[in-house]
């Protein structure tokens, strides 16, 4: 990410000590799945936080990346709640 420019020992470090919300803040503020991938990629404890928080992260950069994620995604819920998968 652009704002850690310290190394990676420090950043781990400094994670370790920082709440879940403030790691999972860190998280929601990527602004590609890349940047997601590489901060889990740090260490034990941001892969702990990206294993549990998945779809809430996913849910705040997916805007970021994928132009009309918002609204796809909530006409798709309003007609229909379910996924349906047609197999040739």
């Amino acid at each position: 990410m652009q704002f850690l420019y310290f190394s990676l020992g420090m950043a781990c470090s400094a994670l370790a000590d920082a709440p879940p919300e403030v790691s999972l803040s860190i998280f929601q503020a990527c602004q590609s799945f890349q940047q997601v991938a590489a901060l889990a990629r740090t260490c034990r404890r941001m892969h702990d936080i990206w294993f549990t928080h998945a779809s809430v992260i996913i849910w705040r950069v997916a805007p970021k990346v994928i132009p009309g994620f918002d609204q796809r995604s909530q006409q798709s819920n309003q007609s229909n709640p379910c996924f349906r998968i047609e197999l040739n």
